[in-house]
């Protein structure tokens, strides 16, 4: 009995062994440069059980381009953008999944760019899956994965120590204490970009009838989307974000196309009407072509919060005392912005260009 009590013990303190090295070995995406994305997957991991209303998911335009606290301080609705890098539409489907096993979600907002693009790489694969807890629905994911692009293998994803064997050569004190750490996100999946470039972008004149193809297996994995919100009753919102160069009318008409025969809404904030109405501005609401920053998020989080609180009947959370933690990670947002805003310019006729046109931004942030 006593040998069979020493080998439990043993094989206990294996696997708890096994586990913590490959979590030491697994990279630490909690900087700026890395999008904070791990902090994301932990920070929503760290949520109170079925108190978020809104999830929105798709690719990192949401990320930058969309922050949740906003809808949070205007309009009492508490959400979370579990949107990643590059994050394929058939990860976006298990994510919902695995979202759902915490979270009781009453709507999905769901960021339309990765219809149209190339399946990302392996890099950007492992950021979306590598946090994600362990379940049956991990493993389909990863299954899929591996089905579909042959450079991949699973064993690599179910034993992450394999793939990240090299990384023992760059090991910090972090990866050792960081699995250790309180985990959070207090800005609930919005990462700041304070960078600002000059675009020539008043949006796109949306009137094509001929529509772009959505390849076989994104529009699958879609409607697989589409089918479980309809199971779990969540309605679902179609978004497209400013994106400057590869978004065409063609590619807003198949979306068009494609919410009309679900009917459901799709709002594509580069069509010239619409991008006029949420007052984006060229020359101060991009970090780059493909991503607004902190003031572009200001004003697509402002015309997006007015729509949910309008077309759905999402609960306001401020008063409710079980959100007072809500309260606290607003003010620590508050100050963040403010920082970000007091250094988003890099040079003295940059930072003058930016003040002299200031007064337009201010409107939204009293709005």
């Amino acid at each position: 009995m006593r040998k069979i009590i020493s080998m439990g013990i043993f094989i206990l303190l294996g696997g708890i062994l096994f586990a913590y090295g490959q979590k030491i070995l697994i990279p630490k995406w909690n900087d700026a440069e890395t999008w904070y994305s791990s902090d994301i997957v932990e920070g929503f991991y760290a949520e109170k059980r079925d108190s978020l209303d809104l999830l929105f998911m798709g690719s990192s335009q949401f990320m930058s381009g969309l922050s949740p606290m906003e809808l949070y301080k205007r309009h009492g609705i508490a959400s979370y953008s579990l949107a990643l890098d590059s994050q394929d539409t058939v990860l976006s489907y298990y994510w919902l999944r695995e979202a759902c096993k915490y979270q009781s979600p009453k709507v999905l907002a769901f960021e339309c760019q990765m219809l149209f693009q190339d399946t990302p790489s392996v890099f950007y694969h492992r950021k979306n899956l590598d946090y994600m807890k362990f379940s049956f629905d991990k493993f389909k994911a990863i299954k899929e994965l591996c089905s579909h692009s042959p450079n991949e293998n699973m064993s690599d994803y179910l034993f992450p120590a394999l793939y990240y064997h090299t990384r023992y050569q760059e090991l910090t004190k972090e990866d050792f204490t960081e699995p250790f750490k309180k985990k959070e996100c207090p800005y609930k999946g919005f990462v700041f970009l304070n960078g600002q470039v000059k675009m020539q972008y008043q949006g796109i004149v949306c009137d094509s009838e001929d529509a772009e193809e959505i390849s076989a297996y994104k529009l699958k994995w879609l409607q697989k989307i589409l089918a479980y919100c309809k199971k779990k009753k969540i309605d679902i919102v179609l978004v497209k974000t400013p994106r400057v160069g590869d978004w065409t009318a063609k590619r807003h008409a198949a979306v068009e196309k494609l919410a009309e025969e679900h009917d459901i809404p799709f709002l594509d904030f580069n069509e010239k009407l619409l991008y006029r109405e949420a007052g984006f501005q060229d020359y101060v609401d991009f970090a780059e072509a493909y991503h607004m920053n902190m003031f572009g998020a200001l004003k697509l989080s402002i015309c997006l919060g007015k729509y949910f609180d309008m077309a759905f009947t999402l609960p306001d959370r401020r008063k409710d005392p079980e959100y007072a933690a809500w309260d606290k990670d607003l003010r620590r947002y508050e100050r963040e912005y403010q920082h970000y805003e007091r250094t988003a310019c890099k040079d003295f006729y940059r930072c003058l260009d930016f003040l002299t046109k200031k007064d337009d931004l201010n409107q939204y942030r009293a709005g």
